[in-house]
């Protein structure tokens, strides 16, 4: 140890005291831990896509779900009915047979829940059970643009809205209720029809500014599990519930069956459309835009106050459709501004995104805790998956 004798020129104490020059090695160490930060800063988290292994007779994926550890594709038509597909990793698939053809598939902690319009077919966690059909009291809207469906797991049971804009609850998925009219939505948000077409100009006695790319009606509101409640956007001054939603209102319920408007204007920017939203771990992220050719991403932790979201690589005049969260992170979907092409972006946590390949990119993705998976568009599609390589956090940095 170098060590060497101090003087004190202080009145206060005459005893010397030992200066410690710093060591060598811990001068070594913390160079090292300085490299490591900053290649880990550069590299952070970023997906590694592989080409799954589609089974025989897998043709036109409807729907795709994340389950824990696997997840679910619903496929067909195959005879009379549909197909649900399960696989963990792409490349080994269980097949279950469905008694009539679905249009959406979603998850409930009770089992898989295939949507057909008029009644849900329950797929238990058991490959030997057979599906059990629960009849709707009134058709369930299955999504007509957004791709979200009219059923939507939450609170230990479902949401399910109908055709008609009414919002039933039905606790464990078995038996549904109506907790809302389709009036009551409408008084909250001068909603006079809920079947009305719109154009791709809105009317003139709506008040907002608001212009999508595209109008599609009707549509559902985007109601979304928020862990101890549900949130519920709905358009503050657009006359039917088209998608995307002009500047929405949130709605929110602790049980499912009573709901109260949180704010009385919409929170998102004036002339903001929102075409999906969705939550995990305290946070909030829609997509949409703002005007004719400005696509846009928002995150919030309250769902009242929203910040933008840089999307490397958003081309002015493209699309962002649609959102999808799971235990990995948050998969962002839009679409090229030739149409032609789909364009995706991942996070981590909800702030930081970064773009994938186009290439994987396919019409539906689910993530759950180890992987996500990407369905392509056509009748024969391909299926990617992709797993996190790198640190699993950002240390508050976005690097592109």
């Amino acid at each position: 140890m170098d060590e060497r004798i101090v003087i004190p020129t202080s009145e206060e104490s005459s005893r010397p005291h030992v200066e410690r020059r710093p060591s060598r090695f811990r001068w070594l160490v913390g160079v090292l831990a300085a490299a490591f930060v900053s290649v880990a800063l550069a590299q952070g988290p970023q997906l590694q896509w592989r080409e799954g292994e589609t089974p025989q007779r897998f043709l036109n994926a409807e729907s795709v779900v994340a389950t824990p550890g696997a997840f679910s594709i619903l496929a067909g038509p195959e005879g009379s009915g549909g197909t649900v597909w399960t696989t963990s990793d792409g490349r080994r698939w269980l097949q279950r047979p469905l008694p009539r053809i679905g249009y959406r598939i979603v998850y409930h902690q009770t089992g898989l829940f295939v949507l057909d319009g008029r009644s849900v077919s329950v797929v238990g966690p058991d490959a030997d059970d057979p599906p059990v059909t629960v009849a709707l009291p009134d058709p369930v809207r299955i999504g007509n643009g957004s791709d979200r469906p009219g059923l939507v797991a939450g609170l230990g049971g479902l949401v399910a809205q109908t055709v008609g804009g009414d919002i039933f609850f039905a606790p464990a998925g078995r038996r549904f209720a109506e907790v809302v009219s389709a009036d009551q939505w409408r008084a909250s948000a001068d909603v006079t029809s809920f079947t009305s077409t719109i154009l791709s100009v809105p009317p003139p006695r709506i008040r907002s500014n608001c212009h999508p790319v595209e109008r599609r009606s009707p549509d559902i509101v985007p109601v979304v599990d928020a862990g101890t409640e549900l949130v519920a956007f709905v358009p503050e001054s657009d006359p039917s519930t088209a998608w995307p939603v002009c500047e929405p209102v949130l709605w929110v319920s602790d049980d499912g069956v009573e709901w109260t408007a949180e704010s009385a204007e919409s929170p998102f920017p004036f002339g903001a459309y929102v075409s999906d939203v969705d939550w995990r771990n305290g946070r909030y992220v829609a997509v949409g835009g703002v005007g004719l050719d400005e696509p846009a991403a928002w995150t919030s932790t309250d769902g009242l106050d929203w910040d933008v979201v840089e999307l490397p690589g958003l081309e002015d005049g493209s699309r962002l459709v649609g959102v999808e969260r799971g235990g990995l992170g948050w998969m962002i979907l839009g679409e090229r501004t030739d149409g032609m092409h789909g364009a995706g972006w991942f996070s981590t946590d909800g702030t930081c995104f970064r773009s994938v390949p186009d290439r994987v990119i396919g019409s539906s993705v689910a993530v759950n805790e180890e992987a996500v998976i990407s369905v392509g568009r056509s009748p024969d599609p391909e299926v990617w998956v992709a797993t996190l390589e790198g640190l699993s956090i950002d240390f508050g940095w976005c690097r592109r």
